[in-house]
């Protein structure tokens, strides 16, 4: 069915629900848990408690799940296919999610038995993923830039999550040669790099058209940026490989090259919009990707020798990347997904037999401007707090930052609460 010009399968199946719901309290107990232990930050970033736990609790119980969710329901429209089987959601969900949150206390208590059954849950929560979403995959009959973005973005996920969990066992039966700098790194590449990046950039060719009604589709340019993206991230993994800092500097060259040419790509199709205006979501949206692109960036500098490159310079450009840029680009788009996916599933049946509600009235509208405000300046405040040491700036901006989640988790929270009526 089509709601307003969305197409939105009328889908029953409470799986992308649950990951919705799941992703966005891990949202709301992330930022706490930063706001509470965030201090510990500025101890540095390796080896450090705080930053693993919290680093693998943003990546994984929030901004992981939420995608998963929001995959069941937005890769028909993406990949022009059959649906995803949805049924395997709640295998993947029961393994995956508490697989999250035993992995993070694994980090946090230094226990590596626990490290490595939550790092065996998760890449078995993730392959389930995977082959619902390469069935899926597998009807696809005329390639989009969208599909190939995401169908590359779920292939680096398996890598990033069967690399970690090499990782783990590793510190439990040492049976693999430890580079820790190369390891880490393709753990990095995997997931940040790969995973996240590219679902993005992919979600975005999908969502942004549709909603903001813009006739400039995604074409030419965005298989540009998709094999800049993957040319600079292969390469990257072979510098990584071999060890040499001028073919990293080259490989990160060629993603900051993607990534500029999807922000002028994107302007290019907000410009032909025919829904104007600069809503929150839209505002979230394009903050994440400047975000994203402005992370990179750094990364390249300080690769380069031109910028500073110490512990505390590395940290802020990862928070920057993943909280700054990946979390806040999942927020504006969970505006606009949820309140579809809760209206088609709860609404839509009654369509024609009694007064429901508009889509725009399931969220509280007068939250989310306070929230957008008070996670962007926490962000900048505790980037700041990282970068200066200054330990009252970083726990002022973690404490901003969790407000502002807080305040979006409720909103979406409250929506998908039953109601009467």
């Amino acid at each position: 069915m089509t709601v307003g010009a969305v197409p939105i399968r009328a889908e029953q199946s409470a799986a992308p629900r649950v990951h919705l719901v799941a992703g966005t309290a891990g949202l709301v107990l992330w930022s706490v848990f930063l706001a509470v232990e965030g201090r510990g930050l500025a101890a540095g970033w390796l080896g450090n408690p705080v930053v693993l736990t919290a680093v693998h609790l943003a990546a994984l119980a929030w901004a992981t799940t939420v995608a998963m969710g929001a995959a069941y329901q937005l890769l028909p429209v993406a990949l022009g296919a059959p649906a995803p089987l949805t049924s395997l959601g709640y295998l993947s969900f029961a393994c995956f999610y508490p697989g999250s949150w035993l992995l993070a206390g694994g980090f946090w208590s230094g226990l590596p038995q626990l490290l490595a059954l939550g790092g065996a849950l998760i890449t078995v929560g993730v392959y389930v993923f995977a082959a619902a979403v390469l069935t899926g995959v597998a009807g696809v009959r005329r390639w989009t830039p969208s599909a190939a973005f995401l169908t590359a973005a779920v292939v680096y996920l398996a890598g990033a999550v069967t690399w970690g969990l090499t990782m783990a066992l590793d510190l439990n039966f040492g049976f693999w040669p430890l580079q820790l700098s190369r390891d880490l790194g393709f753990h990095l590449l995997l997931a940040l790099g790969g995973w996240f990046t590219l679902l993005i950039i992919g979600v975005s060719y999908t969502l942004l058209p549709m909603f903001f009604l813009s006739d400039r589709a995604a074409g030419r340019t965005a298989w540009s940026v998709f094999a800049l993206l993957n040319v600079g991230l292969i390469g990257l993994a072979v510098a990584i490989w071999l060890g040499s800092p001028a073919a990293r500097v080259a490989a990160v060259a060629v993603v900051w090259l993607g990534l500029v040419l999807w922000l002028w790509d994107l302007q290019a199709i907000l410009g032909r919009r025919r829904r104007r205006g600069r809503d929150v979501p839209l505002r979230h949206a394009v903050a994440g990707a400047l975000a994203m692109t402005l992370a990179v960036t750094w990364a390249l500098g300080m690769l380069a020798g031109l910028l500073p490159a110490g512990g505390r310079e590395v940290l802020a450009a990862g928070y920057l990347f993943l909280v700054g840029g990946v979390s806040s680009t999942i927020m504006g788009h969970l505006y606009r997904v949820a309140p579809f996916l809760i209206w088609v599933s709860r609404y839509a049946p009654r369509v024609g037999r009694g007064p429901v509600p508009l889509v725009r009235q399931l969220l509280r509208e007068g939250w989310q401007e306070p929230a957008f405000w008070a996670f962007g300046l926490g962000v900048v405040g505790a980037l700041a707090g990282l970068v200066s040491a200054a330990a009252g700036l970083l726990a002022a901006g973690l404490i901003l930052q969790a407000v502002g989640a807080v305040l979006f988790g409720g909103n979406i929270l409250a929506a998908f609460a039953p109601r009467r009526g």
